[in-house]
């Protein structure tokens, strides 16, 4: 289909063009008057998002492909209004749509397309509209919105009137003779953020001047600002008329086609001024004028599809005749009055009654109105929007003698009426619409064949001549790189891809989609839309028949076009080993089109050598891969086809990717990613684990293995999977059992499900460990700036976009939780839409970061809440470089949070210190900060220069002495602190972070700083370990723990450990930390003592209110295993397994060291210690009863023994049976 001929002929034609032509292919005939015309650059930037284009300057979507909404069944109209209400935040417009104003339906084979105008305040918004598109099956396909959501009229009084705004029009214009049309009209212009109230004042010449002139005036200042000629280069009085058949002589296709011949100047075939040749006359044929006129004794040629006027000079008439013979050889001027009724007539007829679309003007009734003798003789051609009406020029050809030209004309009056008088000219889409409807009939006739480069060329007769050089369809620029900003050349682009779909798929579903497609568009649609909805136009004309080549097509030239193939989701298959199989594999389709089949191909080898059909229940298909019974790598992939031609692969690309799985025995271990914890503050104890832990086959279990303090206190509990990878879990220590000061190591222990138990440790050797300690402070740090914020804001200060890779989400919240965590404090970090305020009392500060955001503060029970707080005397600090701008009117948020009275500036420059602020604590305490600190400035939320109101600027920007930069505010006369701080600025762009991290350091320590108190005794505090009745494990070395004493002054505390029972009265003295080591004897075996502690602040002593017992332990071994020496350490498997009620575990020791060997459940819980402490190298066998440490039966099922030597470490399963 896509053949290297067709490529070939492609060049060989333009090569062909640049040596009969001198003018460039593509170039327009002049426009006298252009230079009349005033257009600002209107089309709006955008970027492509899913299936949207989205406005850069507002946000809102200006396109949507491919919608797919389903609406309720009600009239058009209705529907259309329930996709806009419940969309109206998308499209940035009113939820209530009290702005947009119905302006037509149109009804299509395809569907319903349903057109709202934007008004404000009673005047309709220039260029504003919606067109909603729906499918016939009560669905919205796709949508143009031109809606202006920062239209804003603040002044809606004219100051000049409609009528001295005309004047001012003609007089600019400088228009002499009369007019055939002329209206006025106000309206609101809106133009990159600037919003005007306009006189629209359109003038048609019928002289002189000619063209559609369309002047916007501005209603206060009478400034013209924008000046268009809006031509494309109701019948007031009624008559009875009886159709009738005429018959006229006609180019039927051009002479140059039929004769299949090449432009002579001065030959046969030439145009020398108008004159006849025979080879000219010899191209002409007869045909039926159907329907014409007959009246008052003459035929006319007007009737329900064509109707000729006269309506611009030279005046030549109507040519109406006393019989209904218009056969005439070229020369007479009433050839081409023939020409254009009987080229109008046929294209209209095929329109309606072939295509099967009903589509007339609609600025009058009857035929399309054709003059073909216009703009005073000039060779030019234009339709003129005003008035739906078209005339012909006569320099040259005589552009009426010349199908190409007429057609051209009418597809630019086509284009106009199929979007209700919304023709769009963004990428010269006009241009090349116009270019297709002409290029289109004449390929139909079959003269050419792509061999001849006249298959590609509009405009036959009239260009490609001396005259001017016409245009082509085989114009090879890309889509939008080869875009020039000359509409007519640029039209070849759309023109020139619509016709290779056109050698595709023909002429008749080329033209329907065409069609429909144009319906669906608006003032505004890029060819790139008109692209997306032709696709759409293909859906629903022809079920999408077609979409392979038209999507091959588009995609070539540029066009980013999204078509409908069938969507599979599958999750893939992992290693197994099993080896016998069947594996199943199972994939959810969705299409657009019914599935025509869907199949499952996959293979041993590197070839792909089965295929087997997938099932269908709903959605989900299904099917499985066969296995072979010995070790082998499967790979496979899902294939799809609708019956559209549309078809897909899961994974994309297959066979060239694929999906793969092993089954076989399995060796490879877990692999587990985990971010060792930081010290830990006691108050927020117990910590908590979080590892992503991945296997090929899956995780039989993961726990996590602990120790405090060397051993003193041990365990394990079990992280369990919470989503995904992710296994979390929670230390099992009670607070009670651990205090500040004391050390925890702990190590992550995953085992997976294979049969070989496969394990892996995190660390792989060793213990990641941590200290509880208490903590600088407790900071709530609530990041108002997360990634749900916009990227875009609108504001009385324009339309600002956010650069992410300049200004990414959460950079301030994100340097202040580093910054404070590295400096001791506990962070926790919660977003305005999570946090709860009733928990805010338990921290020491609140930190409400906004960063660059231009979004701050917009939840509103968030900033209620933390005015609230301020009331009630919390300490916080808010930091923003736009909060200012944004609330500078909300007295609230200025009083309570800002402290701020006025807003005065962006960018006002770097933050200079106060000089008589010079030694505050913010500025030295406990880092020395600059005199000035810049800030990098990139947009609206960089910097605010806030005036402050009760309370005092640490640092002002350089620009605005005395603003703040960094304001503080005292709630109290005590210098030592104060209640919250201020900046005024996007923390992450303090351009030295390393000093940014140090004025957040000495903010919080000032705000935190106590105020001074009296010395206060050491609060009673609790014992730990050994806890009461607990019977320790050496008589030699014990530990002892208990809790830090709190201490109002926070003065140094020293402890008093006192040890008695028996002959013992031991007392040891001046310890500093909350644990102590006891290793000074005394004690006997197997005998009772009690333990207390006492604490001092070196003023005043306090004693603990807990006196605990504990009991020192007899004297106990480990019977022996078999002799010998072994050469490796190793854990044996259970004997008997599965067992009842109790079996064998032996295990060997290669040298000597500590040993313990340990039973867990599945859910990593240590049930039983069987073997603890140090053992000589031998050989060993321990009995396992079945029962836990407690003494209780354990349950029936599957547990793992594990044993620990030095830097040995292995696991077993064992099944107990009951």
């Amino acid at each position: 289909m896509f053949s290297m001929r067709i490529v070939f002929v492609s060049v060989l034609a333009l090569a062909l063009n640049v040596l009969l032509l001198s003018a460039a292919p593509g170039q327009q005939k002049p426009l006298p008057n252009r230079h009349l015309e005033m257009l600002p650059g209107e089309q709006e930037a955008f970027y492509r998002f899913e299936n949207m284009r989205v406005s850069q300057e507002t946000g809102a979507p200006l396109a949507l492909y491919r919608v797919n909404y389903p609406v309720q069944p009600a009239a058009p109209e209705e529907m259309a209004r329930q996709y806009l209400r419940e969309n109206a935040a998308l499209l940035m417009i009113k939820a209530d749509l009290s702005d947009l104003r119905h302006a037509a339906t149109r009804e299509t084979p395809g569907g319903y397309h349903v057109r709202f105008l934007q008004q404000v305040q009673g005047y309709p918004v220039y260029r504003g509209d919606i067109v909603v598109n729906l499918d016939r099956n009560h669905t919205v396909a796709f949508v143009m919105n031109s809606y202006k959501p920062l239209a804003r009229l603040d002044n809606p009084a004219a100051k000049t009137s409609l009528v001295q705004a005309e004047r001012l029009a003609k007089g600019y214009l400088n228009v002499r003779g009369s007019l055939q049309f002329e209206k006025q009209e106000t309206v609101v212009y809106y133009h990159k953020n600037v919003t005007r109230l306009a006189h629209k004042i359109t003038v048609v010449p019928a002289e002189d001047t000619f063209g559609e002139w369309e002047v916007l005036v501005d209603a206060h200042s009478g400034e013209i600002f924008r000046v268009e000629d809006k031509a494309l280069y109701r019948d007031p009085h009624p008559r009875t008329q009886v159709p009738t058949n005429g018959s006229g002589r006609v180019f039927d296709p051009d002479p140059l086609t039929r004769a299949r011949a090449l432009y002579q100047s001065g030959g046969q075939f030439g145009d020398n001024n108008d004159q006849d040749t025979d080879s000219l006359v010899a191209q002409i044929v007869t045909r039926t004028l159907p329907d014409i006129d007959f009246s008052g004794g003459q035929y006319r040629l007007n009737g329900p599809y064509a109707q000729i006027v006269d309506f611009e000079a030279p005046f030549n008439g109507l040519f109406n005749r006393s019989d209904s013979l218009w056969h005439f050889t070229r020369s007479p001027a009433a050839f081409e009055a023939a020409n254009v009724y009987y080229h109008l007539d046929q294209s209209m007829r095929y329109i309606n009654d072939t295509l099967g679309f009903d589509l007339m003007p609609f600025q009058y009734a009857g035929g399309v109105k054709g003059d073909p003798h216009g703009l005073n003789g000039d060779d030019n051609s234009h339709y003129i929007p005003a008035t739906g009406s078209l005339a012909w020029g006569e320099g040259g050809v005589d552009d009426s003698e010349d199908p190409d030209v007429i057609l051209h004309e009418l597809g630019h009056g086509i284009h106009d009426w199929i979007t209700d008088g919304n023709l769009s000219q963004v990428n010269g889409l006009s241009e090349g619409s116009g270019d297709y409807w002409a290029a289109s009939y004449n390929r139909s006739t079959g003269f050419w064949t792509p061999s001849d480069p006249q298959y590609y060329w509009v405009f036959q007769w009239d260009g490609h001549n001396e005259f001017w050089s016409g245009r082509i369809t085989n114009y090879t620029a890309q889509y939008p790189g080869g875009l020039t900003g000359q509409i007519h050349t640029d039209g070849q682009i759309w023109s020139s891809t619509l016709m290779q779909i056109w050698d595709d798929i023909g002429r008749t579903a080329t033209d329907a989609n065409f069609l429909e497609a144009l319906s669906m568009t608006n003032g505004a649609s890029s060819q790139e839309d008109a692209a997306q909805a032709f696709v759409q136009a293909d859906i629903n004309l022809h079920g999408g028949a077609n979409l392979w080549s038209i999507e091959q097509r588009f995609t070539q030239r540029g066009y980013n076009i999204t078509v409908p193939v069938p969507s599979i989701t599958h999750t893939p298959l992992g290693d197994t080993e099993d080896l016998t199989g069947p594996y199943p594999v199972s994939a959810t389709i969705s299409a657009a089109f019914p599935l025509t089949e869907v199949k499952l191909i996959y293979g041993t080898g590197p070839a792909f050598t089965d295929t087997v059909a997938m099932a269908p229940s709903g959605n989900v298909y299904s099917a499985a891969i066969p296995g072979t019974g010995a070790p082998a790598i499967y790979r496979y992939y899902i294939f799809a086809a609708d019956s559209a031609g549309l078809a897909s692969t899961n994974p994309p690309g297959a066979p060239a990717n694929y999906h793969s799985f092993t089954a076989g025995p399995d060796t490879e271990p877990p692999v587990i990613v985990h971010t060792p914890l930081n010290n830990q503050a006691y108050l927020r104890w117990p910590a908590a684990v979080k590892a992503q832990i991945t296997d090929n086959l899956g995780i039989g279990f993961a726990m996590v293995e602990y120790r405090v303090n060397g051993g003193a206190l041990a365990g394990s509990f079990a992280l369990l999977n919470t989503s995904g990878s992710v296994y979390e879990g929670v230390f099992d220590i009670d607070t009670t059992m651990i205090a500040i000061g004391d050390t925890v190591e702990y190590r992550i222990t995953a085992v997976d499900s294979s049969a070989q138990a496969n394990s892996a440790a995190h660390p792989a050797s060793g213990y990641h460990s941590f200290a509880i300690i208490e903590a600088a402070g407790l900071v709530l740090l609530i990041d108002d700036d997360p990634s749900a914020d916009k990227t875009e804001f609108r504001s009385e200060k324009g339309l600002s976009k956010r650069d992410l890779g300049k200004n990414p989400f959460s950079a301030s919240a994100g340097l202040m939780e580093n910054a404070l965590a590295d400096a001791g404090y506990l962070v926790t970090v919660e977003t305005p839409n999570i946090t709860n305020p009733a928990t805010w009392g338990s921290y020491d500060l609140v930190i409400s970061s906004s960063g660059i955001s231009e979004n701050s503060l917009s939840n509103a029970a968030y900033r209620n809440a933390l005015i609230a707080y301020s009331q009630n005397g919390g300490k916080f600090i808010i930091e923003g470089g736009e909060v200012g701008w944004t609330w500078r009117n909300n007295t609230q948020v200025m009083n309570f949070l800002l402290h701020a009275s006025t807003w005065h500036a962006d960018n006002a420059g770097a933050l200079q210190r106060v000089s008589s602020q010079a030694n505050h604590p913010i500025a030295n305490v406990p880092h020395a900060l600059p005199v000035s600190i810049p800030i990098t400035y990139t947009a609206y939320g960089s910097e605010d220069a806030m005036l402050p109101s009760n309370a005092y600027v640490i640092y002002n920007p350089v620009s605005r002495p005395g603003d703040a930069g960094v304001s503080v505010y005292d709630d109290n006369a005590n210098p030592l602190s104060a209640q919250s701080v201020y900046y005024a600025f996007n923390f992450a762009q303090v351009s030295d972070t390393v000093v940014a991290r140090k004025l957040l350091e000495n903010t919080v320590a000032y705000l935190l700083n106590p105020e001074t108190l009296p010395n206060t005794a050491p609060a009673p505090f609790s014992l730990l370990s050994p806890a009461d009745g607990d019977t320790v494990a050496s008589v030699d070395t014990i530990g002892f723990r208990w809790r830090a004493a709190a201490d109002a002054q926070n003065d140094p505390l020293t402890y008093t450990l006192r040890i008695f029972g028996g002959s013992a009265n031991i007392t040891v003295g001046n310890i500093s930390d909350t644990a102590y080591t006891y290793t000074g004897g005394g004690l006997d075996p197997n005998s009772l003592y009690h333990w207390t502690a006492l604490v001092s602040d070196g003023e005043f002593t306090t004693a603990s209110p807990d006196t605990f017992a504990f009991r020192t332990p007899p004297v106990v071994g480990i019977g022996e295993g078999l002799s010998g020496v072994p050469g490796e350490f190793a854990l044996g498997q259970n004997y008997p397994n599965p067992f009842n009620p109790s079996t064998a575990i032996s295990y060997q020791l290669a040298a000597a060291g500590e040993v313990e060997l340990s039973v867990y459940n599945l859910l990593g819980q240590k049930i039983r210690t069987l073997a603890k402490g140090k053992q000589a190298a031998g050989y060993y066998t321990v009995n396992w009863d079945g029962r836990n440490d407690g003494g209780g039966a354990a349950a029936s099922g599957i547990y793992i023994y594990k044993i620990v030597a030095g830097d040995f470490t292995a696991f077993r399963k064992m099944l107990l049976i009951k």
